[in-house]
């Protein structure tokens, strides 16, 4: 089985001196059993050959190649750190703990729990 998505902003092909946005060729990324299997690469109708990659990211939930459908929350954990020390190096000690935690559970929560609902997560 394969997924073709759009593929990031800095893929092959687009000219990285344009300012103008350029939709660039989607990727193909396996999920299954035979996930570690070489296939030949598919063109398009263009003649754009589409590449097969390990993991992808798709509507902000990134996507990674397996026997079984898998995301990688890597990311989402990274962003909610991050923002969680922006907040707390802010506000520190100076703001209630009420204030703080409602500052996290609206602006850092939702980072993380984004396609959770899709993705599976495992234990």
């Amino acid at each position: 089985m394969f997924l073709l998505v759009p593929a990031h902003p800095g893929c092959p092909g687009q000219n990285p001196k344009s300012h103008k946005t350029v939709v660039c060729v989607c990727v193909c990324m396996h999920v299954g059993p035979r996930y570690l299997a070489r296939c030949v690469n598919i063109k398009t109708i263009n003649g754009n050959v589409l590449d097969w990659v390990k993991k992808l990211r798709y509507f902000g939930v990134y996507l990674v190649s397996s026997s079984k459908f898998k995301c990688n929350y890597a990311y989402a954990k990274k962003a909610f750190y991050h923002l969680f020390n922006a907040i707390f190096g802010r506000v520190g000690r100076q703001a209630n703990e009420e204030v703080v935690l409602n500052l996290i559970k609206v602006k850092c929560l939702p980072v993380l729990l984004y396609g959770v609902d899709v993705c599976p997560v495992n234990v």
